[in-house]
């Protein structure tokens, strides 16, 4: 239980918004829903999974911030979701070459969001 917890190096910010992506090696055009994010990657929903090690450029926007964002990032993971009525999995991406702007972004919205759930 100790290794999971200590890959979890940012705090996750449980959200539903659109992400588009691309497969850097294929142009495929891919519209989700992201799961959670945080300053270290993001976890997408997608009809099928993607393939571990695809390197995908990401576009995103959250609604209170006016500038979208544009990462790329690397496929770590995909499990299938079973506990939905309909099929779909759960991706995990990790961001590859964020700047500071972007992760103190990412970051202070994370905080923002988990004050106002207390």
């Amino acid at each position: 239980m100790g290794d999971f917890e200590d890959k979890r190096r940012y705090l996750r910010l449980d959200c539903l918004f659109k992400v588009e992506f691309e497969n850097i090696e294929n142009s495929q055009q891919i519209e989700s829903l992201a799961k959670n994010i945080s300053a270290g990657g993001i976890c997408v929903i997608t009809n099928e999974p993607l393939p571990k090690s695809t390197v995908l450029f990401l576009r995103f926007h959250f609604p209170e911030k006016p500038q979208p964002f544009s990462l790329k990032g690397c496929v770590v993971w995909s499990k299938k979701v079973e506990e939905s009525t309909e099929p779909g999995y759960e991706n995990g991406i990790q961001f590859l070459e964020v700047n500071e702007e972007i992760k103190q972004s990412i970051e202070s919205t994370n905080v923002v969001n988990l004050k106002m759930k207390i």
